[in-house]
């Protein structure tokens, strides 16, 4: 079936297309916040308690060598040092 294939993408298509010409719907907009908004949004969601950090596990300073070669297989995290 298409519809499986596609996904969502013709419904989308059709909404951007429409969006020219309904005064109801936004027209599109595919502008990025900026950094700056972006993380005093992450800030707010911290403070607020909304998110946390999870950290893993930890490795005293002398063992650095050994969670950086951890970092190079994983996408998951980053080692803070």
């Amino acid at each position: 079936s298409g519809k499986r294939t596609l996904g969502l993408i013709p419904h989308f298509v059709k909404l951007l297309f429409l969006s020219l010409f309904v005064k109801q719907l936004p027209k599109p907009n595919f502008s990025m916040p900026s950094k700056k908004h972006t993380m005093a949004v992450f800030r707010d969601f911290l403070e607020a308690g909304k998110i946390t950090p999870v950290i893993d596990r930890t490795y005293p300073h002398s063992g650095t060598t050994s969670a950086r070669s951890l970092s190079i297989t994983s996408n998951l995290g980053r080692i803070l040092s």
